[in-house]
């Protein structure tokens, strides 16, 4: 038999350890779509380098069949052809590579989730400003907080119980006089009342306390992290949101040039080498560009991560 300060301590026990553990299976969902969150833009990255590189082969595969034409009606040398036919195989090169990248991360990606790869929802920021409230409602921090009310409370059991529960026995005997009698039946109560001791209780609550203390200063440092988490991810989208306009210029400028160069080029203004460099140069300005479009949507979605926000 628990008396009832025992007994509600020993609710109490029972009740902060299931939410505790409610807690902890939320905040592994959470993790659990951070993983889910890298993969997806692994691949999402993986698949645009595909897309960049078979139009780099396209365009490759023109300008050889453009420069077979000119050597051919002895517009080119011959060593323009081989430039131009180089340039083809190291596209298609490219792609095939890009190929193998882009089927490992969608692979990764079904690994992880048991689907396959679909369109990604585009997240947005929800551009709230990171408060203590939201902090304190971020799913480790809340598994932590749970952790620690309840390591609270079993210290709060370990106090209270300061005894063995008390007994309580119904028996029943029977008994003769002499032999040869009948028996005679009889029932026995008997109350056993244990004695608080130090001795016994000490232990129980340090070990108690050893254990909230950890738990304290667990809470503590998963509010830090995450709190440096999320200004982390603030600062990289802010950094790449700058980058956009500035990658998107040096495309345009590429693009033009390239294109001056290539009507140079038919005009015989222009040498090959030339035009190549200016393609190449217009190939890269573009897929920066893309990346950093690409960069800035991980961005929110690593902040929506950060903040405990599931996709």
């Amino acid at each position: 038999i628990r008396t009832p300060g025992v007994r509600d301590a020993d609710i109490a026990v029972a009740t902060n350890e299931a939410s505790a553990t409610g807690s902890s299976v939320r905040a592994a969902k959470w993790r659990l779509a951070g993983e889910v969150r890298e993969a997806l833009w692994a691949h999402r990255f993986a698949a645009l380098e595909l897309t960049l590189a078979k139009q780099r082969a396209t365009d490759a595969e023109a300008l050889a069949r453009d420069v077979e034409r000119r050597v051919t009606a002895g517009e080119s040398a011959r060593v323009d052809a081989n430039r131009a036919n180089n340039e083809r195989d190291l596209g298609l090169l490219a792609v095939a590579e890009a190929e193998q990248r882009a089927l490992h991360s969608a692979n990764a990606v079904t690994l992880l989730t048991g689907l396959k790869v679909g369109e990604m929802i585009e997240e947005v920021s929800d551009g709230s400003v990171w408060k203590d409230d939201a902090k304190s409602a971020h799913p480790m921090v809340v598994a932590q907080r749970a952790v620690a009310t309840a390591a609270n409370a079993r210290r709060q059991q370990a106090v209270t119980s300061t005894r063995e529960p008390l007994e309580f026995s119904i028996g029943t005997a029977r008994e003769r006089d002499r032999f040869g009698e009948a028996s005679k039946g009889s029932a026995r109560i008997g109350i056993r009342i244990p004695f608080a001791t130090t001795a016994r209780n000490a232990p129980r609550v340090a070990e108690a306390s050893a254990v909230r203390i950890e738990a304290d200063t667990a809470l503590q440092l998963a509010a830090e992290q995450i709190d440096a988490e999320v200004r982390v991810a603030e600062a990289a989208l802010a950094q790449v949101s700058m980058l956009i306009p500035i990658a998107e210029r040096r495309a345009t400028a590429a693009r033009d040039t390239a294109t001056l160069l290539a009507k140079s080029y038919q005009l015989g203004e222009t040498d090959l080498p030339t035009r190549l460099r200016a393609e190449a140069e217009r190939f890269d300005a573009e897929r920066v560009a893309e990346r950093t479009k690409l960069e800035r949507a991980r961005a929110i979605s690593r902040l929506n991560q950060a903040k405990g926000l599931l996709p």
